[in-house]
């Protein structure tokens, strides 16, 4: 009786455990971080932020605030609740490992976390490869509780340490400084932006990959004591459940640069990023 007992037990727990593996094929940690890298780029999540973006290196110098902060979309007024993971996985070169946890390296790495974050369902997809970081986003309404007053579709925190900027509208280079003067910086329509950290001496371009309506403050710089955050408002859509967004993309790169030669390099970066845009017709008129 015993013996049938225990296989009884044993063939359901074996039944659950195979269950648990359908449900998620990896195992990721508890708490902390995990890293991704690939060439000269490390990209850190964090588990306390839902495996949001929480720290963007290059040639191993941290450019973000810290390894703590979370970036990605943020709406106001703030969702009651608190974000919620539906799943998260990692693919490595084509690889799903069955094991995530401290430093995953490849040449492309791949995180795709899903979210119900207030009234979204939101899709986040981050990819690594030596070229940097292409991050792709989109949503879809499934409550209408309150419609979004600011619809910030990526934020970003970099390190107050940056100390200039330029952008590109229209094949026009516009150039300012950041003070951590706690006011807004750029608020346009930016083709592309530089920023550039004379502490390590590396400039980062951050630039749509695809058509991004936006209003108000458009693309920003919020010159805060502490950091520099880098803000990105959607055009929110109509709140209606149902509503699915297209897919937006953003990318992340990192050069090194002294500081007498940043400001030709951006121009030149510039030219390319004016090469490669669409037409004006491309460009959605809503969310």
């Amino acid at each position: 009786m015993k013996t049938r007992l225990f296989l009884v037990i044993a063939i359901f727990g074996f039944a659950g455990a195979a269950l648990r593996a359908a449900e998620n094929l990896q195992a990721w940690p508890q708490s902390g971080t995990v890293q991704l890298e690939s060439g000269p780029y490390r990209l850190t999540f964090w588990e306390k932020g839902k495996w949001r973006l929480s720290g963007f290196a290059f040639q191993g110098k941290e450019l973000f605030v810290n390894s703590c902060s979370s970036a990605g979309t943020r709406y106001e007024p703030f969702p009651k609740t608190p974000e919620q993971l539906q799943s998260v996985k990692l693919t490595v070169d084509g690889q799903v490992p069955a094991q995530v946890g401290g430093t995953m390296k490849g040449e492309k790495l791949l995180l795709e976390r899903d979210t119900i974050y207030g009234d979204l369902r939101l899709k986040s997809c981050y990819e690594v490869t030596p070229e940097g970081l292409t991050w792709r986003i989109r949503f879809k309404i499934v409550t209408a509780e309150k419609k979004a007053k600011y619809f910030w579709l990526y934020t970003l925190a970099w390190d107050k340490t940056f100390s200039d900027y330029r952008y590109v509208k229209n094949g026009v280079t516009h150039a300012g400084q950041l003070t951590n003067s706690q006011k807004w910086f750029v608020n346009d329509k930016a083709d592309a932006l530089v920023m550039y950290n004379p502490t390590c001496e590396t400039m980062v371009l951050t630039r749509p990959l695809t058509p991004i309506p936006t209003e108000v403050r458009h693309q920003a710089i919020w010159d805060e004591l502490a950091y520099h955050k880098y803000y990105l408002q959607l055009k929110a859509p109509e709140w209606t459940v149902g509503h699915e967004s297209p897919e937006y993309v953003l990318a992340c790169s990192a050069r090194h640069a002294k500081s007498a030669d940043w400001g030709s390099l951006a121009t030149e970066m510039f030219r390319q990023v004016q090469s490669e845009l669409p037409p004006p017709a491309a460009y959605p008129k809503t969310a």
